[in-house]
Formats: C-alpha cells, structure tokens, sequence
C-alpha cells in the first residue's frame, strides 16, 4: 500500500489518526511519503490538534526536528495502515475532512515574536497547550530544549516564563502556590507578577536572615526580569568611557525598567512592614544582574555600562530602603547598618565601623554642610529612580548622610528615646526647630526617669547632645549664640543644649560636674545670667517637687544642695536670698500638723504657688492647738514669706523699694495678730487675745506712725494712707472679736469670783471687753463706728446690769443685818427715803450722750499716737495736745466735785465709763460738740 496513490482525504484523515493514537512512526512514513499533499503547516496543525498533551516530548522531538531540517526519507521499517478508510466512499471522506477541526497556527503577540516560523509557533502552541490541559509545565523544558539551538527565542520564553512558575508551583512552594497557567502569567500585569512570584517569600519572621528570600529574588525575580532587562538596546558608543569607573561616579543612562521599578517597589514596600524581609533581600540578592537561570545560557548578556546603571538603580533602591525601615527597635537599626555595609561593598568603597564604634567614636561627617543639606527634600527619600535625587543617589554625600542618620537614631535608641533612620534624617532636612525641641525633651525626659549618677556617663551624654546638634560639622557663623548645626538638633542653639545638660546634672546630684563645667571653666559655655537663670531654675523644680517639708531629705534637701554648688554665680543675687527664705520659711512651716485639702497633705508647691500664702499660716493656727500662743514664730514667718517674694502688693512693690517693703512687712505683722487674736478666741482664751490687743497692736500702730512719718517726710502721702488702711483693716476687725467676746458655759462659773483687788471677774473681763473696743474705735474707718458703737452699748448694757444687781445685792445685805425678829424694827424715817431715793438716782445709768463736756476732754487726752495719721496736725495742734493731759485731769476732777457737791471716791461705774470713753471721742465728740480733729487719713 505504500505505491498505492491515496486521495488527499484520505491522507489527512490518515494523519489524524495516527497522530491521537501517537502512533509516531507511522505518521513519520506518512508524511514523508505524501509531503506533497500534507504540507508542514498542515500536518503540524493536525500534531497540534490531535497528539495527545501526555504524550512525552521525547517521543516526538524527533519528528519535530525533521520538520526542521526538511529529512523526506521515510523509516523503512513501518508501514501504514489504512485499511480502516477504504470502507468509505470518497465523498464521506471530504465530508469528514471538513468537518475536521484542526487548531491554527496563529501568530503569537508580543513579547514572542515568533517572526512567523510555523514549527516555533508550533512549539509554543503545544506547550501552552500541555500546561493547560495537563498541568505538566515541568515537561515543557523537555520539549523546547533541543529546539534552542535552532529558536534561541525559546532559551529567554523558557528563563523568564517557564523556569519561575516551575520552581515556584514545584520546587518551593508547591502546596502553598495557586498554580497559573503560561498565559495567565504572562497575562499578568508587572505589580501583579511580583506580587504572584513573592507571595510567599519573607513568610518566616522567626529568624533574622531567611536565604530563601534572596533564593526567591534570584531564582524567581532575577529570571522573570531576564527578558525586559535584555530586551533594551545596548548602551551608545558615547557611554562606553564609564566602564572603568566605579558605580558611585558613573552618570546613570536614561532608561527606565518598569518590571524592575516594581521590583524594588516591593522591596519597599515590605521593609515598612517587615524590615528583616527587606534587610534579607538586599544581603542575599546583588540586583538584577543575579539571577538563577538554571542552567541555560545567556545568550544576551549585558554590557559593562548596563551591568552598573542596574547596579546603581539597586544602590538607591538599597538606600531608599534603609529610610523605609519604620521600626524604632535596636534590632532594625542594626539591620540598616548591615545594609550600610552592603551598599559600601557593591560601591567598592572603603569599610566603615561598627555601629557601636561609631556612636564611640563620634567623628564628623564628611562632604556634608548646610549648603547640601538645603537642596535636599523629604520627598527624596521615597524616590530611588529619580535621575535628579540626591538623597538615594549612590554618591558619597548620600551615604555619609545615611550614616549619620543611623548614627543618630541608635544614639537616641541608647538614650531611651527610639526614633527611625528616616525620622532622623527628617529632624535634619525638615530644619522645624519645634519638632526637634519636641524630641530633645522627650530625650531628656527618658534620661532623667533612668537617674544616673555617673560623671562618665554625663561627660559622654554632653558629647552626645552636641554631636546630634551639629553631626560633628561646625559652622562658621560668626555670632556663636544663632549658628545652627546640620543634625537632628541643628536648629537648637548650642546654649539651649548646654542649659537643659545643666538642669540634667543638678536634677541627678551631679554638682561638682555641673560647677567644674560652667563656673569654674576656662571656656565660657553659659553666659553668667542664663547660668544664673538657669540655676534658681533647677532649684525651684526640686522645691515644686518635694513631697514633705523636711530640708533634709528628699526635694528640699537637693533645692538646698544646688543653690550651694554656686557659690560665685549666686553671690548677692536677689534670687539666692529668696529662694533660702523660701526654704527656711518651709522649714519653720514643716513640724506643724497641716492639711490643705481634705486627704492632701501639705506639699512645698502649695506655698509658693498659693494666692495668698500667709492663709497657709491661718490654717495652721485652726489645726494645731494652742498654736496661737507662739505669734512671735507666726510673724517672723510671715515676714521671710514677705522676704521670699510670695507675698505681692500689685505692681506698686515689684520693684521691691524699701518703703513698700516696710509696708508690707507691717501688713504681715497686722494680719498674723488678727489671726492670733481670732484662733486664740475661737480657743476660751480671751486673756491672751487681750494681750496681743492690748500689746502688739499697740506695737504695730507705733510702727504704722513711724512708718506713715517716714512716707510724709518723703511726700508719699498716698502710700502713706494705703498703709493704714490696709493695716488698720486687720487690726480693729480683731480687736473687734475680742470686744464681742463672750464667756462660755465651762468659764461663766468663775464670774462672781474676785480677783485680788476685789473686783468680779466678769466686771473685769468686761473692763477688758471695753478696752479692746476702744481699740478697735480708734483704728476703724467712719462706715464701721456704728457697728463699733452697737457693740459697745450691748457692753455698758452688761456691765450696768451687773452694776444694778450688784446694787440690790448689796442693799440686800445691808437691810438683813438691820431687821430683828419680834417687830422690832424702826419705822423707815424721812432722812432715809430721802437717801434711798437719793441713791437709787446717782446710780441711775447715764446715757453715753449725757457725758459732760469735761468728760470728753478728758476722752479726748486718752487718744493714741494712731490719730496723728487721720491728717496734718498743725505745731498749735500738737503744743496742745501735749498739755491736754493734765487739763483734762484737772476738769474731770473738778467736774467730779460740782456735780457732787462734796467730797467722795468716784463710783465704779464712772471709773469704767472714764476708761472706755477715751476711745469714743474721736469717733463720736461731735455729736455733743466736741472740738472735731482733722479728718481721718482712712476717710481721704
């Protein structure tokens, strides 16, 4: 049957046949014989359409290739068969050649290229349709690698489509992949393709460098990039004088790699979230140039100019993702530094140290200044493709600038206060003086909760802080206090740094360093004001800080230790004698129970932060009994608070002139007997009230003349007046409350008893009563005599009552011891109704208004030196109230006698009367005619 002609039918149908019974062999001989009629674009169609995908390629490979090389000798020893077609009429033969699907061979788009050759074509059709059909994309490479000698097309569709979806899908990933198909890879967009190939790379974060990360980059990445990397024309004649250069000084060609900008976008990408993936990439991959190709020759290898503009596009990407490390960790910034160290190897620059021998040694920066520095911008750190960027490019200002940051973080992170390489480099090119203060105190800040108290600790710390300032580069500014520096701290003065390193020290008791560094110094760090400043600043912190009022511990004992380390800063400051008021008046403060708030004890803060702080003292009088008795401690408080400037006037004594300083001394004095006079009252014990009414107001009202005199003799008038108002104000309220004083119920008992003269003892305490209203008459402004007044008539109202009873107690007596049982008693005579009647209108009381004109004369004498402040007293005015006195004597005397009419001992009721008035007639003289004194100072 191989001489019988056969119908073109026949032979087709033949060959279909043959080929889905993959009976090799005789569609060989077929085809060799019928060349004719089968074509090779044909009977390779009906291979396509008809030989079984699982057939292996080793079976066929030979009959592909004969096609190749057009071999028409037919292999003798078959023979074909085809006696199962001779049942047909020719005519259902064509009818079943029609209806024969055969698949085209259509030209595949880019990126094959198959330039029309049928048996390429043929080939990629039939591996396309193995892995769809089978999913046997491992026997794909069986199939085309005898064909590349012949398609060298098929040797980079094999590195870049083949190869990675075979290594992924079944060599490293095979139960944790979704398989995809050759087209559907292909299909892919180049995000997706990245994403697709790494979707389980960098899965394993237990360790701290994973190889198979860079395995991934190199065997998966590195030949899926092959072909867009190879497709690019070859680098112009006018690039090839950079071969010899190294990568840092060879400007970069203009090209651009989207597949590899997603590639490194990735790398990105991940070390935001995952920096050991990121670390691990760029120590186990050296670009795009690394890659696996599992044995297949390269038949297009890049030249020297390609290899370096790809290598500087992986040291910017390297760059950039050191900056794109977030974590704040020690671990990552150790991390950064081994990609320091990759960056510097794939420069071929020289090695640098140790991230612990850099924050050592703490050189300066090289190649950097602030001239640099303000080209650049925070955008730059995200770009590593941009021709323009300075901050990624491979140049030796980027990486010193990189190290510097890095440097900087890992000082920050030893410090106690983490912050991120690319937050570093932001502090230094966003030049924002307020996010720097932001960290520097929060730096600070996590120092001083840790309290060292090693100088060698401090003395590095110092060296630290400026090295941060200025990254070791000084500036040439001419003025030292406004020069910056380029580091994260560069627009932090240089003085600003050396305060806040001083109040570190003095808050860790480090007060020899502190003096050795800025009083005793050849070098002038501080200025002495600020140092000063700076100081009592320090100083005051520790006082806010104490929790108790013991000078010797805790926050006062430290207060009190830095304001000596100074002795020459502080000699005869203003500031130094106010702060050791302060403490010793906290000290005096300190023994006393006192409680400001319910369930707070007192703290150091209270007093200098109080509004008012003599009120402290009152509290301390309500809480601790009998404490009024110590005034004389209470005053000299209340003065070394004045000392200490907690007490203000207004603006009137800011400048703390003598006179106001007097002033408010006096004040203090006046408000601390008031309070004294008001506990010791509130206590039972109206004696000791009297005496401080009695004695220290008189005493302060003789200061208030001197002191009111002085302000006279200095045309102060007005300040003058402002003095006795304010200090009267306290002082007749007191003496007041000592008039309104009454006995209580465990005391009225002692009343009908004598005193050693004789007297009762509630006529005496009322005596005492109408004493200390005679004060309060003589200090008070015109507004409040009525009320004065009200006080004193409810007085005389007792003390006539217990006069009157005091009478008839007597008169009772008497009658007793005159009357007899029996009815011998005498008929009262004449004489002594007329007596009776004459003794009961003498001791009718008299109204305070129907006091005689020599009475208030005699009022008048008993004035204190207090009136001279109500106004001017004229040389007349004072001659005569200097003879008053003893005319006053001499009237009251002889008024005695002609109201009388003879010669007897002046009654008690008058003599307690002529006690009290003295007080009265400044106040209420003109009501019956008195002279009137000039007007009171109270009442301008």
């Amino acid at each position: 049957m191989t001489n019988e002609k056969l119908s073109r039918a026949k032979i087709i149908l033949s060959a279909a046949n043959f080929a889905s019974k993959a009976n090799i062999p005789a569609l060989q001989n077929l085809f060799f014989q019928h060349y004719q009629t089968l074509n090779r674009e044909l009977f390779l169609r009906i291979l396509l359409s008809c030989l079984p995908e699982s057939l292996e390629p080793s079976r066929y490979i030979p009959l592909i290739e004969s096609l190749i090389l057009n071999q028409t000798l037919p292999d003798s020893k078959s023979s074909n068969d085809i006696s199962t077609l001779d049942e047909f009429h020719e005519e259902d033969l064509e009818r079943l050649v029609r209806r024969l699907y055969l698949l085209p061979l259509t030209p595949l788009r880019s990126p094959y290229n198959t330039a029309d050759d049928p048996v390429l074509t043929f080939l990629i059709h039939r591996c396309l349709k193995i892995d769809e059909s089978t999913g046997l994309i491992s026997e794909i490479p069986a199939l085309l690698n005898p064909f590349i000698r012949y398609f060298p097309f098929l040797n980079k569709w094999i590195i870049s489509s083949i190869l990675p979806l075979i290594r992924i899908s079944y060599e490293y990933y095979p139960n944790d992949t979704t398989f995809m198909t050759i087209q559907e890879f292909e299909g892919l967009d180049d995000k997706s393709a990245v994403c697709y190939l790494l979707s389980n790379t960098g899965n394993n974060k237990s360790v701290e460098f994973d190889p198979s990360i860079g395995r991934d980059f190199r065997c998966l990445i590195g030949p899926w990039l092959h072909r867009y990397t190879r497709s690019q024309k070859k680098t112009s004649s006018k690039h090839q004088s950079h071969l010899t250069r190294p990568v840092h000084e060879i400007s970069s060609i203009n090209k651009k790699f989207p597949p590899l900008e997603e590639t490194f976008s990735w790398v990105i990408d991940r070390a935001e979230k995952s920096w050991r993936t990121a670390v691990s990439v760029i120590e186990g991959w050296d670009g795009p140039e690394d890659c696996d190709l599992g044995g297949y020759k390269d038949d297009s290898p890049l030249e020297e100019g390609e290899l370096t503009y790809l290598k500087r596009l992986y040291v910017s990407l390297a760059i950039v993702t050191a900056y794109a490390i977030s974590e704040e960790s020690r671990a990552a910034l150790k991390g950064i530094h081994r990609v320091l160290e990759r960056i510097i190897t794939l420069m071929g620059m020289g090695p640098i140290p140790s991230l612990e021998s850099s924050c050592e040694q703490l050189k300066p920066v090289k190649s950097i200044n602030s001239k640099i520095l303000s080209q650049w911008s925070i955008k730059d750190l995200q770009l590593f493709s941009d021709e323009g960027n300075i901050v990624s490019a491979p140049t030796d200002i980027s990486i010193n600038f990189l190290h510097a940051s890095l440097v900087s973080a890992t000082l920050c992170d030893r410090l106690g206060c983490s912050i991120s390489v690319k937050k570093a480099a932001t502090l230094a090119l966003q030049k924002n003086k307020d996010l720097q203060r932001i960290l520097f105190d929060k730096l600070i800040m996590s120092v001083k909760n840790e309290r060292k108290d090693s100088e060698k600790f401090f003395v590095r710390l110092r060296n630290e802080l400026l090295w941060l300032r200025s990254w070791g580069v000084e500036d040439t500014s001419i003025n030292k206090y406004t020069k910056s520096g380029i580091g994260i701290f560069g627009q932090l003065s240089k003085e600003c740094i050396e305060i806040e390193f001083l109040k570190l020290l003095l808050y860790n008791a480090c007060y020899n360093l502190a003096q050795s560094l800025y009083e005793l110094s050849n070098y002038t760090l501080i200025s002495r004001d600020t140092l000063r400043e700076a100081v009592i600043t320090a100083a005051t912190i520790e006082y806010d800080g104490a929790s108790n009022a013991n000078i010797s511990r805790g926050g006062l004992k430290r207060c009190n230790d830095i304001l000596r380390a100074f002795p020459n800063t502080l000699s005869k400051s203003i500031e130094l004698e106010k702060m050791e008021k302060l403490l010793q008046v906290t000290s005096d403060i300190g023994p006393y129970r006192l409680v400001l708030k319910k369930g707070e004890p007192f703290k150091p803060v209270n007093l200098r932060c109080h509004e008012d702080p003599i009120l402290i003292l009152g509290k301390i009088l309500e809480q601790n009994r009998a404490s009024y008795k110590r005034v004389a401690e209470f005053i000299n408080m209340a003065k070394i608070m004045v000392q200490a400037g907690l007490i203000k006037n207004g603006d009137k004594h800011s400048n703390r002139n003598q006179a106001g300083y007097e002033e408010m001394l006096i004040i203090a004095e006046s408000r601390i007997v008031s309070m004294c006079i008001d506990a010791a009252l509130f206590e039972d014990d109206f004696e000791v009230a009297f005496s401080y009414v009695t004695v220290r107001l008189k005493n302060i009202i003789a200061s208030v003349r001197t002191q009111a005199l002085d302000m006279r003799q200095d045309k102060c008038s007005q300040d003058s007046t402002s003095l006795a108002n304010e200090g009267n104000d306290w002082l007749w309220r007191a003496a007041l409350q000592a008039g309104k004083y009454r006995q209580s119920t465990e005391t009225q008992q002692f009343n009908e008893m004598r005193n050693a003269s004789g007297k009762r003892m509630d006529i005496v305490n009322l005596e005492k009563r109408i004493d200390c209203i005679s004060q309060a008459l003589q200090l008070a402004p015109k507004g409040a005599l009525q009320e004065i007044l009200n006080v004193y008539h409810q007085c005389e109202e007792e003390l006539n009552s217990i006069l009157e009873k005091e009478t008839e107690d007597e008169r009772c007596f008497q009658d007793d011891d005159q009357r007899m049982p029996g009815g011998f008693i005498r008929t009262p005579s004449r004489q002594a109704k007329i007596r009776s009647s004459s003794l009961t209108d003498e001791e009718k009381p008299v109204s305070l208004f129907d006091l005689s004109r020599a009475g208030m004369m005699r009022a008048q004498s008993g004035l204190s030196a207090f009136s001279m402040l109500r106004g001017k007293l004229t040389e007349n005015d004072r001659v005569t109230s200097g003879k008053k006195p003893e005319a006053a004597v001499g009237s009251d005397d002889s008024g005695t006698d002609a109201l009388g009419g003879r010669e007897r001992v002046m009654r008690k009721r008058d003599q307690l009367k002529n006690a009290a008035v003295g007080g009265l007639a400044s106040g209420v003289g003109w009501l019956i005619g008195a002279p009137l004194p000039r007007e009171n100072a109270n009442d301008e």
